[in-house]
């Protein structure tokens, strides 16, 4: 299985965009939280007697509620989207990883695409060149 840069900077770009969603989604759960623990509020309207009599409004704001409520699980469907995107970009990249017969090398991809590593620092856990990663990961792409 051929794998691209692309596929590898997708799968990069997939995790920090999943990170951003989950942050999102819990923001908006913490303005739902606030919403509950604020409890009611008040507002004052005017309407009676030709317009000049006052009413004070108090209640649970239901339909504010409701809406960050859907907003919230639709933010849950498109995360879990994403989710499921990447284990499908990891499984390709696994089975790319698993096919490269040199453990060496192996460890190269593992280490800079699903632990993050720079060039640097994977040279320096394998006690080798910086210069020499960069082309082992290019003979394989």
């Amino acid at each position: 299985m051929e794998i691209t840069k692309e596929i590898l900077s997708q799968y990069r770009d997939i995790q920090e965009e999943i990170e951003k969603m989950r942050a999102d989604i819990q923001r908006t759960e913490d303005s739902i939280a606030k919403l509950i623990e604020e409890g009611t509020v008040v507002d004052k309207v005017k309407g009676g007697l030709g317009g000049i009599q006052g009413f004070k409004i108090e209640g649970f704001p239901i339909t504010v509620y409701e809406q960050r409520k859907k907003i919230l699980r639709s933010k849950f469907d498109r995360l879990s989207k994403r989710e499921n995107d990447l284990l499908e970009i990891t499984e390709k990249i696994e089975t790319f990883i698993d096919g490269i017969p040199v453990s060496r090398d192996r460890r190269i991809f593992r280490e800079t695409y699903f632990e993050n590593k720079t060039q640097q620092e994977v040279a320096k856990d394998l006690h080798i060149d910086r210069s020499l990663v960069s082309k082992i990961i290019s003979k394989y792409m």
